[in-house]
């Protein structure tokens, strides 16, 4: 049982589990100590993080968002996980310190089956560095 309470310096609720004495805000650092102002008593960890978040709203946006969202789509996990063995591709070719090229790239990614344009993944590499340009059309792996 978790129950929410109400900071009473910047009037932010935030959560705590019923038998915990005291509570600091997340937000102002306040520490409060029994007795508090408590709002609302909820049974689970994920209805106590849902509700904390909609009593913070303004009351003007309370209600207008879904009551529950998926954590993880399918196709995010899906995405991370083409996103991950792209970047291990990239390791895998890179790796060993040798340049490599595009072409280099599409052909792991062709063998790999992952729908990812291989320029667009070098230049996303590139961009957060990862890679390194060697030449017009050659990269270097930075990363250990």
């Amino acid at each position: 049982m978790h129950e929410i309470i109400l900071c009473v310096i910047c009037a932010r609720h935030h959560g705590r589990h019923v038998h915990s004495k005291s509570s600091t805000c997340p937000l102002c650092g306040n520490v409060l100590k029994d007795p508090v102002l408590v709002v609302e008593l909820i049974e689970d960890a994920r209805e106590l993080s849902a509700r904390v978040g909609e009593l913070n709203l303004p009351p003007a946006l309370r209600g207008l968002f879904p009551d529950a969202l998926p954590h993880t789509p399918q196709s995010a996990r899906s995405l991370r996980q083409d996103i991950d063995r792209a970047r291990h591709l990239l390791f895998e070719i890179g790796g060993d310190g040798h340049p490599f090229g595009s072409e280099d790239v599409k052909l792991a990614l062709d063998a790999e089956d992952l729908d990812i344009d291989a320029n667009e993944l070098i230049e996303e590499a590139e961009a957060s560095g990862i890679l390194l340009r060697s030449s017009p059309s050659k990269w270097i792996w930075l990363l250990n």
